[in-house]
């Protein structure tokens, strides 16, 4: 994806937002997963979305489901979990919820929502690496340049994700959603 492309999907991403545009097919399609496994995930409480208290409730069985561009992102970094061995249990559903929150931050980056964005920053604090802590009650996290686990000899699980990469997916879903005439606006 070229960077003027990227962009534009990234103002899309933020201009979109909080409104329900993906259905569960889609959304399955892009995490790249089954519909009943997200459907499983959802119902079983895996994956608890933030940005839900924004708009109305979902439907009930029976009706369709829509999804908003940050629910997709979450979506898309708790499958990514599940692909590099994690169970879908809270440690990956609160990881999820941290990758997501930074991934967002990535894009509105490439979309110059602090400034210019050009491609010499794409390492900036490209990694978010999330990790168990028995001492703490749910996941630690830190950003990083490179994917390296912090010093700490009682971590027990870990995973370093790469925001930059998340984000060119979801972008990628956004411009072919726009081509397929699902603009939102």
């Amino acid at each position: 994806m070229n960077l003027e492309l990227a962009k534009e999907m990234a103002t899309r991403f933020k201009q979109w937002g909080i409104f329900s545009v993906f259905t569960t097919a889609e959304i399955a399609q892009a995490a790249g997963v089954k519909e009943d496994l997200l459907r499983q995930w959802i119902k079983r409480g895996h994956i608890q979305f933030r940005f839900s208290d924004l708009r109305p409730s979902r439907p009930g069985t029976g009706r369709t489901m829509l999804f908003n561009c940050h629910e997709l992102l979450e979506v898309m970094a708790f499958a990514e979990l599940a692909r590099l061995g994690l169970p879908p249990n809270r440690f990956a559903g609160d990881a999820a919820e941290i990758i997501s929150s930074t991934t967002t931050h990535k894009i509105m980056e490439i979309a110059g929502e602090w400034g210019e964005w050009r491609p010499d920053m794409a390492d900036y604090q490209r990694y978010v690496i999330t990790f168990y802590n028995p001492n703490h009650n749910g996941p630690d996290w830190t950003i990083a340049n490179l994917p390296s686990l912090p010093s700490n000899s009682e971590i027990t699980t870990w995973v370093a994700i790469d925001t930059l990469a998340l984000a060119r997916q979801v972008l990628r879903v956004l411009a072919t959603r726009g081509k397929a005439g699902g603009n939102h606006e």
